[in-house]
């Protein structure tokens, strides 16, 4: 197994905020290649990213199996995914 295979099934949380102090907001958000996490996944204001996006991540995640605490809130719902 390699360093960043090894990296990939460490527990963390991910989490994922708005921009400040002038920075660009996020925007798009694809991790394909996440297969677990061993914390949490939190997602949340980021009033310029689609809620489908965040919620693609998340049902990618439970149906590899995690099931960790998700939270995902302040995205936009009226966003479009691809």
């Amino acid at each position: 197994m390699s360093d960043s295979d090894s990296m990939m099934t460490q527990p963390c949380h991910v989490k994922m905020t708005s921009a400040r102090d002038g920075e660009r907001d996020l925007t798009a958000l694809s991790l394909p290649a996440l297969a677990s996490l061993g914390g949490g996944l939190y997602i949340f204001g980021n009033p310029a990213l689609p809620t489908c996006q965040a919620e693609a991540i998340r049902d990618h995640l439970l149906a590899a199996g995690f099931r960790g605490d998700v939270q995902i809130s302040g995205t936009d719902d009226a966003g479009t995914c691809p």
